[in-house]
């Protein structure tokens, strides 16, 4: 887990500045491209967010708070941080995070 960001919004711009009160794992959720149901989750061990980034394709300083659909390009690296054997043509993946409240 890496320490999350919080939102900060000023008159002429946003920023995300940490916070030691919640915690982000990062996940990738699937789910059946049929049914479009929840299939499962898998944690990604803690990778480098500037690595994650690049593999994404994000700009630099992208607090990657939002949901991000894998596609082939990005399939090894998922594979090899999840230890999932992942199946693009049943399910669709997207790498996501999940906060935790550390201070209760």
């Amino acid at each position: 887990m890496v320490t999350a960001q919080k939102y900060v919004r000023s008159e002429n711009s946003i920023t995300f500045e940490p916070t030691n009160q919640t915690r982000m794992a990062r996940l990738v959720r699937y789910f059946d491209r049929e049914t479009c149901e929840f299939v499962g989750q898998k944690k990604l061990i803690p990778v480098n967010e500037d690595y994650l980034r690049k593999i994404f394709e994000l700009d630099v300083g992208n607090p990657m708070l939002f949901s991000y659909p894998v596609n082939r390009s990005q399939q090894e690296f998922i594979e090899r941080f999840t230890g999932l054997k992942m199946n693009l043509q049943k399910y669709q993946y997207f790498l996501e995070c999940d906060f935790q409240n550390t201070t209760s």
